[in-house]
């Protein structure tokens, strides 16, 4: 387990400064994904031990796994992370068997089209048909927030 860090409040940071405070993290797990860590020695392997690190969950409490991953926030018609349940009216559904999971390329190619989008206005358009905006998280090459946000249940 690593925490990464706490960022202090009173208020969350905007997304650009959250992206700013994620990217060292970032880069760094894309090396040790990418081209792996060398361990000198540990207690089980005295001659070294090649790794490779990964992001396997993020947990925090739901409005903030939605900020982390860039989603729209849970008050908003793109509620859930996991499947493409849509408006708040579908809110209390309880038919689970015909709900569908989120598909991780889409949402990877909603997040790059408002990152590559030329204004605020083209964005905005963006991010109000399909609740997604661009993360560092999209550099890991595994990255699925449908999969890897945990809500914390302490929360």
């Amino acid at each position: 387990m690593y925490l990464a860090g706490i960022i202090p409040g009173p208020k969350q940071p905007s997304l650009e400064t959250l992206n700013h405070y994620i990217c060292p993290l970032i880069n760094d797990l894309v090396d040790a994904w990418q081209h792996s860590i060398k361990f000198s020695n540990t207690t089980c392997y005295p001659h070294g031990w090649l790794t490779h690190s990964a992001v396997a969950t993020v947990v925090c409490d739901l409005p903030t796994a939605h900020h982390i991953a860039s989603m729209a926030g849970v008050s908003s018609h793109f509620y859930c992370s996991a499947c493409n349940c849509y408006h708040k009216s579908t809110c209390e559904r309880v038919d689970f068997e015909k709900w569908e999971p989120r598909d991780r390329e889409k949402l990877q190619e909603y997040a790059e089209q408002w990152r590559d989008a030329a204004t605020s206005s083209e964005r905005g358009r963006l991010f109000k048909a399909h609740g997604m905006r661009y993360s560092k998280l999209w550099h890991l090459l595994y990255w699925d927030p449908s999969q890897q946000l945990a809500i914390d249940l302490m929360h």
